[in-house]
């Protein structure tokens, strides 16, 4: 940890997931400034191999998920460490409408690529700090997510006004340390019902077994269990990962092939196209609704980019699902 802590604090600093950044939402890959992070902190789960996505045209698709006469600028409602989106304003909030809460990186990173995603919901945006021990303190208690809901049915209902709207599906997403949240609902069975997508940008970790640099089993439990349900189609469950090599915990290559051999995944070679320069697919595997899609690269600048491309990998399969669900 320490030894990839002192490789990030070498590198220029773009302060993703430290609350609201400035600066261009969307660096080129020439540039590609490298956030300042944690990428974990606990014993966490690393990543598998991936599916092959298609990759529609996110701009169009945006425009195209609401009727063009409910098509108003985003409501966006600050919240403590937390952005609150609705991205057609009041006049495209339905009376039962979807939640997307992704954990960690910088409001001005993801939000644009969040109103281009096309998908049909509201979004909040959550940064608790860098280091995934943030993310799994803030929801460690029992109920937390049910009461994050609350506050954001409460506050659109608030400013919108009208009749009572509610919550219908809730999807998770996060990238680097935000797993740590993501964890720890899954970890509650009663939490995790009420989850209806997970998708994990370079960010499924654990902790080795005693002794060992073996992926302990026990931990994996609750992202073995919501992928078993995304495998039956019951659920969806998307993830990349990198090449990194993390010290003194699994990588999120061995946590996904984790998953791929307790699931028996079949691989396939990988055939998506480049979601950014140079970040090239090496593995795919899914089945159901589960897709875990495996990239090249070993340094910081890998892993920010599943934070770049997230709008390109993994939330076009939240759109496709809600859009026919």
């Amino acid at each position: 940890m320490r030894t990839l802590l002192r490789l990030l604090a070498s590198l220029p600093v773009a302060m993703i997931g430290m609350g609201r950044a400035s600066g261009a939402p969307s660096p080129s890959s020439a540039e590609r400034p490298v956030p300042s992070i944690s990428v974990a902190s606990a014993p966490l789960v690393a990543r598998t191999t991936a599916v092959a996505v298609a990759r529609p045209n996110t701009v169009a698709a945006a425009t195209t998920a609401v009727p063009t006469a409910l098509r108003t600028p985003p409501l966006r409602i600050p919240l403590p460490h937390s952005l609150l989106i609705a991205p057609h304003g009041c006049a495209g909030l339905r009376d039962r409408f979807d939640v997307l809460i992704h954990f960690h990186g910088a409001f001005s990173t993801v939000e644009p690529r969040l109103l281009d995603s096309g998908i049909d919901g509201v979004y909040l945006v959550q940064n608790l700090g860098n280091g995934s021990g943030a993310y799994e303190d803030a929801y460690a208690a029992s109920g937390t997510l049910g009461a994050e809901l609350e506050v954001v049915q409460r506050a659109l209902n608030q400013r919108c006004g009208g009749p009572a709207r509610s919550i219908a599906r809730v999807a998770l997403s996060g990238w680097s340390a935000g797993y740590g949240a993501i964890y720890r609902i899954l970890a509650r069975p009663a939490e995790a019902a009420r989850v209806d997508a997970v998708l994990l940008a370079d960010g499924m970790h654990v902790g080795y077994e005693p002794g060992s640099r073996r992926v302990r089993a026990a931990a994996m439990a609750p992202y073995l269990t919501f992928a078993a349900a995304a495998v039956r189609g019951e659920r969806l469950m998307a993830i990349t990962h990198s090449a990194i090599v993390p010290p003194g915990y699994a990588s999120t290559t061995a946590t996904a092939e984790f998953l791929v051999r307790e699931l028996a995944l079949d691989a396939t070679p990988a055939a998506s196209p480049e979601p950014r320069p140079g970040m090239r697919g090496t593995s795919n595997n899914a089945r159901g609704g589960l897709s875990i899609e495996g990239f090249a690269g070993g340094d910081a600048h890998a892993h920010c980019d599943h934070l770049y491309a997230i709008g390109d990998t993994l939330w076009p399969q939240l759109r496709e699902r809600w859009a026919t669900k």
